[in-house]
């Protein structure tokens, strides 16, 4: 994440800190326009359905244990 810019902090990445990040890019998340690049990728259309900011956000609360690499 250093070498794209993405992450910027002095220290190592942290869970929190990249929980963080990704509130952040699922704030600034366009759910149509993913659920629209996504589509060509998915046999099943009805598992876009539920994509919504909401269900990005419950996602990253299920990530808990993350081995991260300095």
């Amino acid at each position: 994440m250093r070498q794209t810019g993405d992450y910027s902090g002095k220290g190592p990445l942290t869970l929190q800190a990249l929980q963080q990040l990704l509130h952040g890019a699922v704030a600034r998340l366009d759910v149509n326009k993913a659920r629209e690049e996504a589509a060509q990728y998915v046999y099943d259309q009805r598992a876009l359905e539920v994509w919504s900011k909401d269900f990005f956000l419950q996602a990253l609360a299920n990530i808990t244990d993350v081995q991260l690499l300095p």
